[in-house]
């Protein structure tokens, strides 16, 4: 923190660093804002943020304080706010749908059931990990989504993005931010009493997990997944 504030200091120099310096003011303000919500400051923290979202030359260079305000909200207990904030990035990004939200569900939902019947855990397991940072970044506010919605009673956004996550997933590639939404996806397997299907998405919830060293959510992915494999035998 001490040497983010010699840098904005440096910083306060320049005359109109967003447009004389704006790779450099940018990189700054997100490192600050970053440090500042993960310390507790989060007025500091939310204001830079803003600041980013003020001077931003394109959605994706505010995807990263977003992200950082996201879980910076859950923490404060601000978990509906949190939800609809990382919604409103990540819809920002085409990552995820603008309206009708409970037929994408059922649509989505249809379309991984087809996928699944035609491929194996092993076409999934062996797709490339994910190295896109925009796509990286959408994955991870779909992340947000799901944990945070699932806390918050956020039920149709949470389920939306369970359901976006696992077919960015199929589409893109694996990251470690997808093992969290395959084990909610196992679990709404198990409440509809296909078994098989709840089995196998809880164990590749863990293999995906295992891969990419996932270990952000690896408590609720484990969690979730041992419980629908128990609950399934």
């Amino acid at each position: 923190l001490k040497y983010s504030h010699i840098a904005f200091d440096a910083l306060s120099k320049i005359r109109t660093p967003w447009d004389r310096q704006y790779a450099l003011t940018l990189g700054l303000h997100q490192i600050r804002a970053d440090v500042e919500l993960a310390l507790g400051n989060f007025e500091v923290g939310y204001d830079l943020a803003d600041e980013v979202c003020k001077h931003a030359k394109c959605t994706e260079d505010t995807l990263q304080v977003l992200i950082a305000k996201t879980a910076a909200l859950s923490r404060e207990d601000k978990k509906i706010e949190s939800v609809e904030t990382s919604v409103r990035a990540a819809q920002s990004v085409g990552a995820y749908p603008k309206r009708g939200f409970v037929w994408n569900i059922i649509k989505e939902l249809i379309w991984i059931k087809r996928y699944f019947k035609r491929h194996s855990d092993e076409d999934i397991l062996s797709m490339p990990l994910i190295t896109d940072q925009k796509q990286l970044l959408s994955m991870r506010l779909l992340d947000q989504i799901v944990g945070y919605g699932s806390k918050a009673d956020q039920h149709v956004e949470f389920l939306v993005a369970v359901v976006t996550t696992v077919k960015a997933t199929i589409k893109h590639g694996i990251c470690k931010h997808a093992s969290m939404a395959f084990s909610f996806l196992s679990a709404m397997m198990l409440v509809q009493n296909d078994l098989n299907s709840a089995k196998r998405y809880s164990n590749l919830a863990m293999a995906i997990m295992d891969r990419t060293n996932g270990h952000g959510s690896g408590i609720t992915t484990f969690y979730i997944s041992a419980t629908v494999r128990r609950l399934c035998n």
